[in-house]
């Protein structure tokens, strides 16, 4: 699974047109969350199977994932990916076969293939960026999500069936957030989808820390918009910028490169948030998570560039590039000022 978030999410980049690139990514992030509101309401009908449940539900994953399996054998090559290795006929074969028309696919600039460029002057910006505010994204929304079942059960007088709705309803929230996400980002572009969803994460969860004694129904619509501010843009936007800002020689590594980094957030952030609550109680440790959103807010600020309207190729070019970053960072100065 982990395999294929890199892999799927490349594919798509490559083989969608310019004008609709964001769209089509940024729905592979939203069919996400479909699964995970589908995984909540498949938990709620599994609970009179007692403790038995788990095996089913682990039972059901192996029947997607071999669903899943057969489509995947009958994907096609990435046009691009060959087309930068000399086999343009290929490519252009596999083309006529999807669109249905001739297109020729010509490599662009320097065929960079080498992992170490993700290090080098030129994409070390673009690296750090896509790592950091994807590993704030995981450590915010998968501590949120893992743990609000728990949070929310202490509020719930011990009913099993109110927690999951509570934890369900936040996560359609969050599927919400992520089809909104999906509807503006060719309408308002990729940079102020990613600070908007930042701000208003961080702002949720500094309501959430500085209320001390919260109801139930306080804490589902705070966790609702939380998840919603996250989803609408960090969430599906990391299907987008790691796919987007690299060549296509790197392109599927600097992905899993940035899948890797998040999900050692999202460890993170399962696994130092209880002994928060530990040490400070439900609310102040919340306060952990606020901060690290902040943090991928200044990230997002200081170096999120916009690439709408920019295809692969010109994106690809390692001298665009650079100037490419060098326009970004002016831009990103002014709109600081």
């Amino acid at each position: 699974m982990g395999a294929d978030y890199p892999v799927s999410a490349t594919l798509v980049s490559e083989f969608s047109p310019t004008k609709s690139r964001g769209q089509h990514s940024t729905f592979l992030g939203a069919a996400w969350f479909v699964g995970a509101v589908a995984a909540y309401l498949v938990g709620i009908l599994l609970i009179p199977l007692g403790e038995n449940a788990w095996r089913y539900m682990l039972l059901l994953g192996a029947i997607f994932a071999l669903i899943i399996f057969c489509f995947r054998v009958t994907l096609p090559e990435s046009p691009r990916w060959l087309a930068a290795r000399g086999r343009e006929k290929e490519a252009e074969d596999i083309m006529m076969k999807v669109i249905g028309e001739k297109a020729s696919i010509k490599p662009s600039g320097k065929n960079v293939q080498h992992i170490s460029y993700l290090y080098s002057k030129s994409f070390f910006q673009r690296t750090f960026f896509v790592c950091g505010f994807w590993f704030c994204y995981s450590v915010a929304y998968y501590g949120i999500s893992m743990y609000t079942p728990t949070i929310l059960k202490s509020f719930s007088n011990g009913s099993q069936i109110s927690t999951y709705i509570g934890a369900g309803t936040i996560s359609v929230l969050g599927l919400i957030g992520a089809l909104l996400g999906f509807n503006l980002v060719e309408r308002i572009c990729r940079r102020p989808l990613i600070l908007i969803s930042f701000l208003g994460l961080t702002g949720s969860l500094v309501i959430l820390a500085i209320n001390n004694h919260p109801t139930m129904l306080f804490l589902v619509v705070l966790f609702s918009l939380a998840v919603l501010f996250a989803n609408i843009g960090a969430g599906i936007l990391n299907f987008v910028y790691p796919t987007e800002l690299f060549p296509t020689g790197i392109r599927a590594s600097a992905s899993g490169l940035a899948t890797a980094v998040s999900r050692a957030g999202s460890v993170m952030g399962i696994f130092i948030f209880p002994q928060l609550v530990i040490l400070l109680g439900n609310s102040k440790a919340l306060w952990f998570f606020a901060v690290i959103s902040l943090i991928g807010l200044m990230i997002s600020m200081v170096l999120a560039p916009e690439t709408k309207g920019m295809n692969l190729e010109e994106l690809s070019d390692e001298n665009q590039h650079s100037n490419f970053n060098e326009t970004m960072a002016g831009e990103n100065n002014e709109t600081m000022a």
